[in-house]
């Protein structure tokens, strides 16, 4: 005996109209309209060939379903799901109320379902009669206007990681299950951006040779006709993209270009601002300790004699003051023809090894004071088409800030070749850094608690890079905490200055 709530998914379609208290065809038939009825106590629907045609049922998904078969068809055709389709396949709700739904199909379809109210009994309970229509021409339209609005009031925020995340998230229920920023605008490409709506990342899913892998959607980021990245979708398996959701996700990556370049473009002025401020006060910090040392040199000068031995060393701190300072006055010229795109090179014939020993011979003095031992390994000359006075200031401040965190400890110097490619490393074993500064150890005032109890601006190692860099070579870092550091110069020899 079957029991009174026991799902019926066999009754033949006879049965089922002989068991109802109103003739099936008259909501059904050969209704313009896609038509569904569900019998809420037994648990069963029934449709017309509207309906299916509307969703696109295969022939196993028969008009003697349950409910529970046809909300599986129904939900694996819909972006977002639930609980629309739970909500209309539940049989709740008043049955005198004009209830409706929006179904954006993944095929890029857009359907309407309108209860009907007053709807019949069946025995013991009730049904449900809703009229289905495909409302695509209309819908879509309206949907992408409340889309994009929705995006343009996210993409006003500064905060570049914030406003990707909210973006994406917003884009996720229309267009995939994943979304990913990629960026390659201002230097290799990089991820910004990362989400998911919750499932699995993995592009295919089941087992075998029936799995369906997820179709992807990407789009490309343009700013002035320029490529600077990729949108990239992952959808629901086994379901393609329209070309609605094409044309929509493109739309999206048109706007968020623009607002990724806006936001890198407000955080260089910002850095650019800061920059400033932290100049002006590095100036003003590093000038005063130097002019101090010369006034009270100057100040005893007057009542020394001049050949005493003390007016001797107070005439070397002055010297090594004023080096000093023509130092940081020289740095700070040449941040400013970096900026402005005003250092010129005079290129000529140039022998590393001579320059990198010709720099020891200049600061012996600076390196007897710290202690280090410097040793230069040039086994022979390593020649190449290179601006010698910019070569030779790349080389001393290498050596210079191997001297400075050095703590004493040997520091060698040395230069190879191959007739192609000129190469100069140098090797400390002091203070080193973490891996955190030495992703921002070339940038312009960048200091640590080291660099800054040694004092200086912080410009040496960038003024390094954009020398290096205009001769079209490369610098390098590799460094331990507390084992020191070795910074790599690879230059060619032939090639012309970028």
């Amino acid at each position: 005996m079957r029991r009174a709530n026991q799902t019926r998914t066999d009754v033949p379609s006879g049965r089922l109209q002989a068991e109802l208290d109103f003739p099936l065809e008259k909501p059904l038939g050969r209704n313009k309209q896609g038509m569904l009825v569900i019998d809420c106590a037994r648990g069963l629907v029934h449709f017309n060939e509207r309906f299916r045609a509307l969703w696109s049922l295969d022939a196993e998904t028969t008009d003697r379903s349950s409910c529970a078969n046809l909300r599986a068809a129904l939900a694996a055709q819909v972006i977002q799901p639930e609980p629309a389709v739970a909500a209309l396949l539940s049989g709740g709700g008043d049955r005198n109320r004009d209830d409706a739904y929006v179904f954006f199909l993944t095929r890029g379809r857009v359907l309407e379902a309108r209860r009907i109210p007053g709807q019949p009994s069946a025995g013991e309970g009730h049904l449900q009669i809703w009229g289905f229509r495909d409302i695509t021409g209309r819908a879509q339209p309206a949907k992408r206007d409340a889309f994009l609005a929705r995006i343009a009031r996210l993409l006003v925020s500064f905060d570049l990681e914030s406003m990707l995340q909210e973006v994406t998230r917003a884009a996720l229920p229309l267009l995939g299950e994943t979304c990913a920023v990629d960026w390659a605008a201002d230097g290799p490409p990089r991820r910004l951006m990362e989400v998911s709506s919750g499932t699995a990342l993995s592009t295919a899913t089941g087992t075998g040779t029936g799995r369906k892998r997820r179709a992807r959607l990407t789009v490309p980021l343009e700013i002035h006709g320029s490529r600077s990245g990729t949108l990239t979708f992952s959808g629901r398996p086994g379901v393609a993209y329209s070309s609605w959701q094409r044309k929509l996700a493109q739309e999206l990556a048109d706007h968020l270009a623009l607002a990724i370049q806006h936001c890198q473009a407000h955080r260089q002025t910002a850095e650019a601002a800061a920059n400033r401020e932290q100049l002006l006060f590095l100036v003003a910090h590093e000038l005063r300790n130097p002019l101090a040392s010369l006034r009270m040199g100057v100040e005893t000068l007057r009542f020394s004699q001049p050949d005493s031995a003390r007016s001797l060393r107070l005439l070397e701190v002055i010297g090594r003051d004023e080096r000093r300072l023509t130092g940081m006055i020289s740095d700070l010229l040449d941040l400013g023809r970096i900026r402005s795109g005003q250092l010129d090179l005079e290129l000529g014939p140039v022998d590393l090894a001579d320059v990198a020993r010709e720099a020891v011979t200049r600061i012996e003095g600076e390196i007897a004071r710290s202690g280090s031992q410097v040793t230069v390994e040039a086994n022979c000359s390593v020649v190449g088409l290179w601006d010698r006075r910019r070569l030779d200031q790349v080389v001393s401040n290498l050596l210079a800030n191997a001297i400075k965190f050095g703590r004493g400890r040997p520091v060698l110097l040395r230069v190879e070749g191959d007739g192609s490619c000129g190469r100069l490393s140098v090797v400390d074993r002091g203070v080193g850094m973490a891996p955190e500064v030495q992703r921002r150890i070339f940038e312009p005032f960048v200091s640590t608690g080291e660099s800054r109890r040694a004092g200086g601006l912080g410009l040496g190692l960038h003024i390094v890079r954009t020398i290096v860099r205009s001769l079209g070579g490369e610098v390098r870092v590799e460094s331990t905490l507390d084992q020191g550091a070795t910074f790599t110069v690879d230059l060619p020899c032939n090639r012309r200055a970028a």
